[in-house]
């Protein structure tokens, strides 16, 4: 079992690679013999599960880092997967090598670890075709309002999450 350094703050583990990472939303406990059950579909629609990747080769590579720089062509700078709150931002940068066409709005989605929604970017369009040359896509997200904690950023293509990381705010 990995530290809670190594789990969190790793860079190679704080990047979503499917079957890589599982982090429970809420602890179980022992079912109370006077409380009815739940079906999965209903704690599905409750938000007690993360939302499993879709489409997510589409995605050649993606990170967090600081800031981006777009000359001569787009790359992140200083990635990382810590942060703090009086830096303002972070900012979500993706690789995209379509295996498929995509059109659709693209957001990121900021949640905690209990699984809850605290911000969401507003929606961009995209349109990606296969067999093109790699394209790049930034989204920045203000997290000053954010406490010191672990939260999970995710990439969606309309409603469903393509790509996922982990991140670490500190003071």
């Amino acid at each position: 079992m990995a530290s809670a350094k190594s789990y969190y703050g790793g860079a190679s583990l704080a990047n979503a690679t499917p079957g890589l990472l599982a982090v429970p939303i809420h602890p179980s406990s022992t079912q109370s013999s006077t409380r009815a059950t739940t079906n999965f579909q209903q704690l599905a629609n409750n938000g007690v599960f993360t939302a499993p990747l879709t489409r997510f080769e589409n995605v050649q590579w993606g990170t967090l880092a600081r800031r981006v720089e777009t000359r001569p062509s787009p790359r992140p700078i200083e990635e990382t997967h810590e942060f703090s709150s009086r830096e303002g931002s972070l900012t979500v940068f993706l690789a995209w090598q379509p295996k498929e066409k995509i059109k659709g709005a693209a957001t990121i989605r900021i949640y905690d670890l209990s699984g809850k929604g605290l911000m969401e970017s507003k929606p961009s369009k995209i349109d990606l075709k296969p067999g093109k040359e790699t394209s790049y896509s930034s989204w920045k997200a203000d997290i000053t309002s954010l406490k010191p904690a672990i939260y999970r950023a995710d990439v969606l293509i309309d409603s469903s999450p393509v790509w996922r990381a982990f991140f670490k705010v500190r003071e």
